[in-house]
């Protein structure tokens, strides 16, 4: 069952228009050693300036179709992903790219071109990375592939500013010698998970693509880089926008939370594991003020995704509400710190505490007060 909603396509069937980016028509894939499929009749447009978010539980293909369509997944190149068969039409309205050319069919050489302009942040990063090259020089390529006509001063404020948005640097590194910080100049192999997270976003990024495909974007990063990094890709989207060069972006999660803040349409995938297929459920725009979709969403899947959504909010926002009142309750002062618990304190052990030696007991130092 595949329901559409409030854009004007028909289930089935697309034609491109002026105003779609990308058409994917009929698409059938099989994987070879599970026999999970997608399709037969899997088909989706996706219009020019975007932003569309992609949700579903792991294992239902929402990963697969993105490397569909950034032409990883292709009928002469599939055997790599464990992919059987791959049939269908994969088409994109972009400047200087074939319009009529299946990208599903297309030659290496074609889709070379193609990933110039459609770019993916992949969910585990180093697949993406040259694990023994420093992470500028990896930056200067990249971005020098991505934008030939740009000067390498242009090339290098994309850098910077891209690398300060992802909070690879800190914004306090001044632009003259950022190229120089120790962590720049790393090889990506000897980044953590989080920093190759960041360099990852990064390395799409300067290539100025025209569509963004985020698989699991905010993976591996803690919470105060999460907000940093999904506040960078919307700011970055808007700018774009604004500036008349819009960016199509594609956000593929399990969280449908995060996806309804952001988003201005979603497409709903389930993968039936019994019988081993997954397919689109649910594709409806709704406005970016609704609550976790609340009004706009129609089918069982859907809905039961929403209200897990809602219970782990409730309840984050109840823990928030408790350590609030934790760390009030238990907000030290500069003194000892067992304080908040301790049965015998006074105001003396709101001081700043200091070690001392027991009286008659050489070698034995304590903070307490009241055994000095």
């Amino acid at each position: 069952m595949m329901i559409r909603i409030n854009h004007g396509l028909s289930v089935g069937t697309f034609s491109m228009t002026d105003d779609t980016i990308l058409s994917l028509e009929n698409l059938h894939l099989i994987y070879d050693k599970s026999h999970f499929c997608i399709g037969p009749d899997f088909s989706l447009a996706i219009r020019k300036g975007e932003l569309l978010g992609l949700v579903g539980e792991s294992g239902c293909g929402k990963s697969t179709l993105g490397k569909i369509l950034i032409g990883l997944i292709n009928k002469s190149d599939s055997h790599h992903f464990g992919v059987r068969q791959v049939e269908g039409q994969l088409n994109m309205n972009i400047d200087g790219l074939d319009k009529s050319i299946n990208y599903l069919h297309a030659s290496y050489k074609i889709l070379s071109l193609m990933r110039k302009k459609v770019q993916m942040i992949f969910q585990i990063p180093r697949s993406a990375l040259n694990l023994k090259m420093p992470v500028i020089n990896m930056l200067h390529e990249t971005s020098r592939l991505g934008n030939p006509s740009f000067s390498k001063s242009d090339r290098k404020k994309i850098i910077y500013d891209t690398l300060i948005g992802t909070g690879f640097i800190d914004s306090s590194v001044p632009y003259d010698g950022f190229e120089n910080e120790k962590l720049v100049q790393s090889v990506n192999g000897d980044l953590s998970g989080g920093e190759r997270r960041r360099i990852s976003i990064a390395k799409s990024m300067v290539m100025n693509p025209d569509v963004l495909i985020a698989d699991e974007p905010l993976s591996s990063l803690d919470a105060s880089l999460k907000a940093n990094v999904l506040q960078y890709l919307i700011e970055l989207w808007k700018k774009r926008k604004d500036s008349g060069n819009p960016l199509t972006m594609i956000i593929i999660s399990h969280d449908i939370g995060t996806i309804s803040r952001i988003c201005s349409r979603a497409i709903i995938m389930y993968g039936d594991h019994i019988n081993k297929r997954g397919d689109i459920v649910e594709d409806f725009s709704y406005p970016s003020n609704f609550d976790y979709l609340g009004e706009g969403s129609y089918h069982p899947y859907t809905k039961n995704l929403i209200s897990a959504a809602k219970y782990f909010r409730e309840h984050e926002e109840q823990d928030e509400d408790d350590n609030k009142k934790l760390e009030k309750k238990l907000t030290p002062n500069q003194g000892c710190v067992y304080g908040s618990v301790c049965s015998d304190k006074s105001r003396e052990c709101e001081d700043s505490p200091q070690y001392k030696e027991i009286i008659n007991d050489k070698g034995h130092l304590t903070t307490c007060v009241k055994q000095v």
